[in-house]
């Protein structure tokens, strides 16, 4: 690997990327077969698995946490990429801009195609499986219209980038990619020089979350972790001498215990999260942002955690995460929904989710191999 190669890849952050995937796939897989482990509503009842939904267990099957670590990922590696890469000038914006829409509309577009296909091949079964899933309406709410060639052009090239998908609910978080991605370059672009150029982060990412959506939060910590990372030397005299204290173990332990705690928030404040009720309008994922953005740093200084995250394994799956992330749902609505009215003829309820979850998967992963082959892997215009 040459010294250039060296300089811009990190594995441990493919290997975050795939662990994020995996817990998008099992979320949702929760939300449909055991609502009881997501929505307070639902763990009303009691049982084990309603731990999930009132504890930090939330964090192995709640969705949301894996795309703020998204957010927070694309931010941090903008940052990262525009300071260590001193030829980047302002004029790159629109090329950016260019790249980044062809960068996800390419195999979104893809997805949305295929879910278009199931339903006009009438291969798929979610509207059927909602009536003996747990969860009865979630199902209900996707892809329950005639689709037409116009909705379907509309879906693929424009609605992805200013609002949700109606073909394929989780690509919701593609507008926030885009311009949240756009965002951070106009601003680490225009202010990574500066001296002050903390307080136009803290600034921008405040009129970012105030005028548009706190989703964009992510973006902005991921920059200040970057910052602090790699030029923090060069800030002011304050973050100076909080660089030099963050490189204390006592430091990192401290960010890693908020980090988790922040990150594994349920997706209402439960008891342990009770106290953030008293700030008005705070929802869990602002929480999720801020822990994911604490959890990301302790990855960037600590040696044995970028070592677990390197597993050729988790690298692989961070490749290939974004296919993982747009395919699975319309495998989801067919393949997996359609082998659960199956088994629910012949078997219990637990084996029938189960079993059509576990048969899902492979398909899952043989077809996102497929679409990182040939849609991904020799894209040029890849930004990061």
């Amino acid at each position: 690997m040459n010294a250039k190669k060296r300089k811009t890849h990190l594995p441990y952050l493919e290997g975050l990327r795939g662990v994020m995937a995996v817990n998008v796939i099992l979320s949702h897989f929760v939300i449909v077969y055991y609502p009881e482990m997501y929505f307070p509503e639902y763990a009303q009842d009691g049982g084990l698995l309603t731990l999930f939904a009132k504890t930090p267990l939330s964090i192995f099957v709640n969705g949301n946490i894996a795309v703020q670590f998204f957010f927070v990922l694309t931010g941090f590696l903008v940052c990262r990429s525009v300071i260590l890469n001193d030829a980047e000038r302002p004029s790159l914006i629109v090329e950016k801009f260019i790249n980044r829409y062809f960068r996800l509309v390419v195999v979104a577009a893809t997805s949305i195609l295929f879910t278009f296909l199931t339903m006009i091949l009438g291969i798929q079964h979610h509207l059927d499986a909602a009536l003996f899933t747990k969860n009865r309406s979630f199902f209900l709410d996707y892809c329950n219209f005639k689709p037409t060639l116009f909705n379907l052009l509309y879906d693929m090239f424009v609605c992805l980038f200013i609002q949700k998908s109606l073909y394929v609910g989780p690509l919701w978080t593609l507008r926030y990619e885009f311009w949240g991605y756009i965002l951070c370059y106009v601003v680490c672009l225009s202010s990574c020089k500066i001296k002050w150029r903390t307080i136009v982060y803290l600034l921008s990412g405040l009129l970012a979350c105030t005028q548009l959506s706190t989703d964009y939060a992510g973006f902005f910590i991921g920059i200040l972790i970057a910052d602090h990372i790699y030029q923090g030397k060069n800030n002011s005299h304050f973050l100076k001498s909080s660089n030099t204290a963050a490189q204390s173990k006592l430091t990192f332990y401290i960010c890693a215990t908020a980090g988790f705690y922040l990150a594994a928030c349920p997706s209402y404040l439960a008891p342990l999260y009770s106290v953030w009720k008293h700030i008005p309008s705070l929802e869990p994922p602002l929480l999720h942002a801020f822990g994911a953005g604490l959890l990301l740093y302790c990855v960037c200084r600590s040696d044995c955690l970028q070592t677990v995250l390197s597993h050729r394994i988790l690298v692989w799956l961070g490749k290939i995460s974004y296919s993982i992330y747009a395919i699975h749902w319309p495998i989801m609505l067919s393949l997996e929904s359609g082998l659960f009215l199956l088994f629910q003829r012949h078997m219990t309820y637990d084996a029938s989710a189960l079993s059509a979850f576990f048969i899902s998967l492979p398909v899952i992963y043989v077809v996102s191999c497929i679409s990182w082959l040939i849609l991904e892997r020799n894209r040029k215009y890849y930004p990061l």
